[in-house]
């Protein structure tokens, strides 16, 4: 018999992805594609609390699960709404025990973890080879067992639940640049930058973004800058101000984050700074939007990023 023939009868689906905002943005995708094949299943998204703003706003998850590192309240969780299918996109060896202990009939995970043994649908993909893109490792979590699947799809987003930001008094036109990132790639210095924001002198102003544990970082990066078309808003906003705030921009300039990958989501032009190493370059992590720049910050000059600002500028010409 089938496995697709097997897979029947699914009508809760858990997908799990408990790390950082822009790996959920990337797993995100995966929930359209189980609609896709299971178009009267109820998705559920299993994720931190960081993140649950993020997730709220796609249309193909119709709720959200929090995890607290907690296997037995975890496990009370997955007998309570009793799901037919979870599919681990992140390992985690927690979650893929709360999975079996709680009678989860088909579970969908890798094949080289020390505990694969506790899913039975498993995926033989190494990640860190970089063949496919990370939201394409995603969707093959599903589209190892239904082939007919493919890699085409559009962020479904409820845009009712954007945060109004008219108490801001946002310049009309405005890109952003998100200085920090988490540390998990290459990053362009900060001199940089700086010598960047100091030459400067298009007729859109520059948002600065970034949590309130960037303020240091950015307050450092700005010193010394007399330069009006700079707009601070490092702490002022929440995630979903964050998103809605990048939502309203013409452009966004940062590192490999997530911020950047929220870019990608709203389908916005995006200058990205990536390194050619693997497991950190463009192939693997790059943003999903149509019209991006993709950078080398080992490399790179204050006179390469205003070069790709005018050449965006005169692509809208």
């Amino acid at each position: 018999m089938k496995l697709t023939d097997r897979i029947k009868n699914i009508n809760r689906i858990v997908i799990s992805r408990t790390d950082r905002i822009g790996d959920v943005i990337l797993t995100l995708p995966l929930a359209a594609k189980a609609k896709e094949i299971f178009p009267n299943a109820k998705i559920y998204f299993l994720c931190n609390e960081y993140v649950k703003d993020i997730v709220s706003l796609s249309a193909d998850v119709d709720e959200i699960l929090i995890f607290n590192n907690n296997l037995s309240e975890l496990k009370s969780v997955f007998k309570n709404i009793k799901p037919d299918l979870i599919i681990n996109s992140f390992p985690d060896f927690k979650i893929a025990l709360a999975g079996i202990l709680s009678g989860i009939k088909f579970r969908i995970g890798t094949a080289y973890r020390w505990y694969s043994f506790l899913f039975n649908l498993k995926v033989k993909e190494h990640r860190k080879e970089c063949k496919h893109h990370e939201y394409e490792y995603n969707i093959n979590l599903l589209k190892n067992f239904f082939p007919e699947l493919n890699y085409n799809f559009n962020y479904k987003l409820k845009r009712n639940l954007f945060t109004n930001l008219d108490y801001l008094n946002l310049p009309e036109k405005y890109f952003i640049l998100h200085p920090t990132s988490g540390g998990s790639s290459v990053d362009v210095s900060p001199e940089i930058l700086k010598i960047f924001l100091s030459k400067y002198n298009g007729q859109e102003k520059i948002i600065i973004t970034g949590s309130e544990n960037d303020e240091t970082f950015n307050s450092n990066l700005l010193s010394g800058i007399n330069n009006e078309k700079i707009i601070n808003l490092t702490g002022k906003l929440n995630l979903n101000g964050l998103v809605s705030l990048i939502s309203g921009c013409e452009l966004m300039i940062a590192n490999s984050t997530g911020p950047l990958h929220i870019a990608g989501m709203l389908n916005k032009p995006v200058i990205g700074f990536y390194p050619e190493e693997i497991p950190m370059n463009e192939k693997r992590w790059g943003p999903l939007s149509d019209e991006k720049y993709i950078l080398r910050p080992q490399k790179i000059t204050e006179i390469e990023i205003l070069n790709t600002l005018n050449l965006y500028k005169s692509k809208k010409q």
